[in-house]
């Protein structure tokens, strides 16, 4: 199998950014939107310059990550927390995420990218459900699609994929391009929890499709229910705000745009596995993706 598609099914029936008309019009609408690209880098916010602290800094450091049409209100109100765009239909209270240190942020883009596929060749994933709202032919065929597509993902061969992996590259290229990477000057037991309980975890135990894409072994540990580095938050289900004073927009090479930022933090990660002579984590498509934008 090469690539998941559904030509079978009427495109009436459900919709999935796997075509790629949709994926090119959602990269022209964000290449054409210069205004926004740039509005955040010319924001009042304060700025701090990743070149300015050492591995041991960063590896401390709290990363949020946010679209860039979101900087003003970032500026003027802080962070509110909430359940995000991206969260509807996974998180059922709302919350203020972020990732502890710049390893957790490569381990929550190896995953990101793992989901963003999923959510593009899954229909079940896309938000597609096998019910009476669709009749008998259109249901029996998502769900084949979609059984075919968690095989392939347990399988691990989408990894080397290129064709398949390609919409999923430039799509999260132009994300990247259009967000922002914050620093918040937080603390744990203060801020957030210490430890907090992941109810996603019972989720993806005992599926080897799940555990795939939330990288067993990489990045989420099983045997542990709290949540991991790369995905804390404020406390679930409590109104929380973080003032604009702890928040601080992050500039990598005089960029402020959330590809830089991730960029740097990988180079700075395998450059410090160098100097101490320590195998990198071996991320599924994180490097592969990393190569992509620097071809693009």
């Amino acid at each position: 199998m090469k690539y998941v598609t559904y030509n079978t099914i009427s495109e009436a029936s459900f919709w999935t950014p796997s075509h790629r008309d949709v994926i090119d019009r959602f990269v022209n609408e964000y290449k054409r939107d210069s205004a926004v690209i740039s509005s955040s880098c010319h924001s009042e916010i304060r700025k701090i310059d990743l070149a300015d602290f050492n591995y041991e800094d960063l590896a401390k450091m709290h990363f949020h990550y946010s679209h860039k049409n979101n900087g003003k209100s970032i500026e003027e109100n802080g962070l509110i927390s909430q359940i995000g765009e991206n969260s509807e239909e996974l998180d059922e209270e709302e919350a203020i995420y972020f990732c502890v240190g710049l390893e957790a942020v490569l381990h929550c883009w190896d995953i990101w990218l793992k989901w963003r596929l999923n959510r593009f060749n899954n229909p079940r994933a896309a938000g597609v459900k096998c019910s009476t709202e669709l009749n008998a032919q259109h249901g029996a065929e998502i769900w084949k699609n979609s059984v075919a597509w968690m095989k392939h993902v347990s399988s691990k061969k989408y990894r080397d994929d290129d064709f398949l992996l390609e919409n999923t590259f430039e799509y999260e290229r132009i994300e990247l391009i259009r967000s922002d990477y914050y620093a918040l000057t937080i603390a744990p037991g203060i801020d957030y929890p210490k430890e907090q309980f992941d109810p996603k975890k019972a989720f993806i135990c005992g599926s080897g499709y799940a555990e795939e894409i939330y990288g067993v072994g990489i990045s989420t540990n099983l045997d542990n229910e709290f949540a991991e580095q790369w995905n804390r938050s404020t406390e679930l289900g409590k109104k929380a705000r973080i003032s604009p004073d702890n928040v601080w927009l992050l500039v990598a090479e005089g960029n402020c745009d959330a590809l830089s930022v991730l960029n740097h933090l990988y180079r700075t990660y395998i450059k410090h596995c160098k100097e101490i002579d320590e195998t990198p984590a071996q991320f599924a498509l994180l490097p592969k993706f990393l190569e992509y934008c620097d071809n693009h």
